[in-house]
């Protein structure tokens, strides 16, 4: 509306307007899309099954991986919003380690929860890791398994035979006590 106003009464200024009305629109997608990244997984975008299935696309798009994503949710006991950005987390992260190192072609997510539990599961068919218990493991490594420790879940990363790697995220729903969590524990 303001910029209307200032085109009517200063039709010299029009270009000049329309190009602050463009980067303010462009702030605000910028703001938007770094609020989206900070949590990834909502209720909004199919939960975390829209995320991986977002992370799958983009993968193809970016690293040219062959990305097969299934997901089976049980509807009665979906997952907490913190187990959820963890888990996607994770999954980002083993496809970004994926791309980088791995030399693989194809890639397999696989997300199953029950009433009780959670398995994400991230197999590739790349060179595999040469050992993934040694304390010179990578950055991301590390990553992942204190993500899977904070939802209390245990992270294990294996050879895929003949050739690649699994990496798997097994845990426990949280209980459900009534109670709003605190943001603090997140």
């Amino acid at each position: 509306g303001l910029a209307t106003r200032i085109e009517a009464r200063c039709p010299e200024t029009k270009d000049q307007v329309e190009e602050i009305v463009s980067l303010v629109n462009q702030s605000i997608d910028t703001a938007r899309s770094l609020a989206r990244g900070l949590l990834p997984v909502n209720t909004d975008g199919g939960g975390l099954a829209g995320a991986l299935r977002s992370l799958a696309d983009r993968s193809r798009d970016v690293y040219g991986l062959n990305v097969d994503c299934r997901v089976r949710v049980a509807p009665e006991r979906p997952l907490n919003e913190a187990t959820a950005n963890h888990l996607f987390r994770i999954a980002q992260e083993a496809l970004t380690n994926t791309a980088r190192h791995a030399r693989a072609s194809s890639v397999a997510i696989f997300l199953l929860v029950t009433s009780r539990k959670f398995l994400l599961r991230i197999t590739d068919d790349g060179v595999g890791i040469a050992d993934p218990s040694k304390d010179g493991s990578g950055m991301g490594l590390k990553i992942m398994k204190y993500r899977a420790n904070m939802i209390g879940a245990t992270f294990e990363i294996r050879p895929n035979h003949p050739h690649g790697t699994v990496i798997g995220v097994i845990g426990q729903h949280a209980p459900v006590t009534g109670k709003l969590e605190s943001a603090y524990a997140i």
